[in-house]
């Protein structure tokens, strides 16, 4: 029975996406991208070249992708392709692996749930429910994120698995006192991290709340932090040379101005909130059934919360929903500052942060009106050519600027 609950919806799954595989239609989305980095790596290895730091020409006017961008999940298909001695097109070993993984879902849930305690029972239900998530093409873990009609995130689908399995491995490992542990929990982190930057930099968070909150008593924390920390720092040292220069040489990475804002800056507390409370984050466009799931299992974690298991997905669950919300607050914080503080600290401060959340480049808007106020019109000229660097044209700045000089405040 277990075992239906977990392939009955792989099977119909994998009828509904057969087209994936087998109707040969060039890719719309990051997916073209995708098998463009697969075909470099390829020719790179067949031409001797480093496989992960070559050129690759079609970008822009040439560009090393591979030293800032995931590579592991490209790497797979290639050297896939390499095992089966090219008898199967390149294409069709990344189409492929995208339906497996695509198809897969349920199992890698059903595994993760089961090494962490789960009874069999939950582990199959959860697992019968992972595809069927629905978000509105908000970038989750629902179909859209990654199919034809969709966004095609190819590295995201793999980080997806991979995020279920490194929490698995770090919840038996933490709790385990076996060296083995920390050596399977060091190589899932540094394969996440060769998978996704971000999805990584979200499960370091996560570690650090299973190794506190997950601890059966407050005496075993400082032994699962070290455990953690025995784990982290190889991890971090084996995938090193892809996570140091993309933070080293920020200058090589373009943030486009056009991209939405909340690619770089959340969607927002009430936004998030308003679609969780009206089922639309998890059930956009029918009744809120996952939802209503999750309310259940939530409210189940809060009569539970003495064991460890329900104590650790409680504080996990509500940390996943607050994560994107201090960039409200701290927007907020920073609009004073803007408007009214000493030129030099908000000069640099928001140099700082709009760097960091490129969406918060109106900040200069609300300086340079503030300088306008005070008829410092060549530091709000300033500030509009600052804005104009992301893209944003402010239509009556000139008009604005003449009525400075003439000594009309506004």
């Amino acid at each position: 029975m277990v075992a239906a609950v977990v392939l009955v919806p792989m099977l119909f799954t994998a009828i509904a996406l057969l087209p994936e595989l087998t109707v040969a239609v060039p890719s719309n989305n990051d997916d073209a991208t995708h098998f463009l980095l697969i075909q470099r790596a390829s020719d790179a290895l067949a031409n001797g070249e480093n496989v992960l730091d070559h050129w690759v020409p079609q970008l822009e006017l040439g560009f090393p992708w591979f030293i800032y961008y995931q590579p592991l999940p490209a790497l797979v298909v290639v050297f896939l392709h390499r095992a089966l001695f090219g008898l199967v097109d390149l294409l069709t070993v990344f189409n492929v692996v995208r339906y497996v993984l695509l198809v897969g879902l349920p199992l890698t849930v059903f595994w993760s749930l089961r090494r962490m305690g789960v009874a069999a029972a939950g582990a199959a239900m959860a697992a019968a429910a992972s595809p069927l998530l629905s978000g509105d093409f908000r970038y989750g873990f629902d179909y859209d994120s990654y199919i034809w009609r969709g966004f095609g995130m190819y590295t995201q689908l793999a980080a997806m698995h991979l995020s279920f399995v490194t929490v698995a491995i770090a919840w038996s490992s933490l709790r385990s006192k076996k060296r083995s542990g920390i050596v399977w929990l060091a190589l899932a982190l540094a394969a996440l991290v060769l998978t996704h930057l971000i999805y990584a930099y979200m499960m370091a968070i996560t570690l650090g709340v299973i190794a506190l909150v997950g601890a059966e008593s407050r005496a075993d924390i400082p032994r699962r932090l070290a455990r953690l920390a025995l784990a982290g720092v190889p991890a971090a040292l084996l995938s090193a040379w892809l996570w140091l220069p993309f933070i080293a040489q920020p200058a090589f990475l373009g943030a486009s101005p056009y991209l939405q804002t909340e690619k770089y800056d959340s969607y927002g507390a009430a936004a998030i909130v308003g679609w969780l409370v009206t089922g639309d984050l998890m059930d956009h466009g029918r009744l809120p059934v996952i939802t209503a799931l999750v309310a259940l299992g939530v409210a189940a974690a809060v009569v539970l919360r003495r064991t460890s298991l329900a104590r650790t997905a409680l504080a996990i669950g509500v940390g996943t929903y607050r994560h994107p919300f201090p960039a409200d607050g701290l927007r907020s914080a920073l609009t004073p500052l803007a408007v009214s503080g000493p030129p030099a600290l908000a000069d640099s401060t928001l140099a700082a942060a709009v760097q960091a959340r490129p969406g918060w480049a109106t900040l200069y808007e609300l300086r340079a009106n503030a300088q306008l106020r005070g008829l410092r019109c060549e530091d709000a000229a300033t500030q509009f050519l600052v804005l104009l660097q992301f893209g944003i044209e402010v239509a009556d700045a000139p008009q604005r600027l003449q009525r400075c000089r003439q000594g009309e405040t506004g």
